[in-house]
C-alpha cells in the first residue's frame, strides 16, 4: 500500500490514541503539576512555585512516555501494514506523507517546482489548518510571493533562511496568531500551560 493511501488507515487507527494522549497532554499532565503543588505545599507562594517546578518536572517526564508510546505504536502499525514509498519520495518523506498525508506532498511539490508550481498545489497549501479558512488568502499571498521571487532568480537555492528573507522584504512574514491556531504543533504546544495559568490563577479545590 502506498504511503497516500496508508494515511488513511493511520488516522483511522490511530485517532483515538491520538486523542487520548492529546487530553493527557493538555488537561491531565498541567493538572497533575497543579495538584502536587497545592497538595505538598501549605503557603501561596510556595504551592505556586512548587506547582511550576513539578510542571516542568513531568514535562520531561512526559515527554518521554509520549515518544515510547508513538514509537511502540508506529511500530505496530508497519508490522500490520506493509507501506511503500510513493513515486519519487525517500524514506524519510515517504513517512512524513504517511504521518500528514496530501498536505506533505503539496509541500514537497511546492518545494520542488517553486518556479512552475500549480494553482491548485498553491491553492490547497493555502487551505491548511484548522483555520486555512480565514488564513486562506494571507498564505497565498505569500506562496505566490515566493515564487514570484525564485521565478525572477533562476539561479537561487530553495531554502528556509531565503524564503523567511523573501517574506520579511515584503512585508508579509506569518503572524504569530496565525501561527498559534493554524499550525497544529504550535497550537498544542501552547495550550497545556494556558491550562496551567489558568488553573494557578483560578486555584480550584482539589
Amino acid at each position: 500500500m502506498t504511503d497516500i493511501k496508508a494515511h488513511t488507515v493511520y488516522k483511522i487507527v490511530m485517532f483515538l490514541p491520538n486523542l487520548i494522549l492529546l487530553a493527557l497532554a493538555i488537561f491531565a499532565y498541567p493538572f497533575v503539576s497543579y495538584m502536587v503543588g497545592f497538595s505538598f505545599a501549605d503557603s501561596l507562594v510556595m504551592q505556586i512555585v512548587l506547582s511550576i517546578v513539578a510542571y516542568f518536572i513531568i514535562g520531561i517526564v512526559w515527554f518521554f512516555i509520549v515518544q515510547a508510546i508513538e514509537f511502540v505504536l508506529k511500530e505496530i502499525f508497519y508490522l500490520l501494514i506493509d507501506v511503500s514509498p510513493s513515486k519519487g519520495l525517500n524514506a524519510e518523506e515517504s513517512k512524513a506523507v504517511l504521518f500528514a498525508g496530501q498536505a506533505i506532498l503539496d509541500y514537497l511539490e511546492f518545494e520542488r517546482n517553486v518556479r512552475n508550481v500549480s494553482y491548485e498545489v498553491v491553492d490547497r497549501i493555502s487551505r491548511q489548518g484548522l483555520f486555512g479558512f480565514i488564513f486562506k488568502d494571507a498564505v497565498s499571498k505569500r506562496l505566490w510571493a515566493i515564487v514570484d521571487y525564485y521565478q525572477k532568480n533562476p539561479n537561487d537555492a530553495v531554502n528556509q533562511y531565503q524564503v523567511k528573507k523573501i517574506l520579511k522584504n515584503n512585508g508579509i512574514a506569518q503572524p504569530w496568531y496565525e501561527m498559534i491556531l493554524n499550525n497544529a504543533y504550535v497550537r498544542y504546544m501552547v495550550l497545556p500551560p494556558m491550562f496551567f495559568i489558568y488553573l494557578l490563577i483560578e486555584q480550584p479545590s482539589i
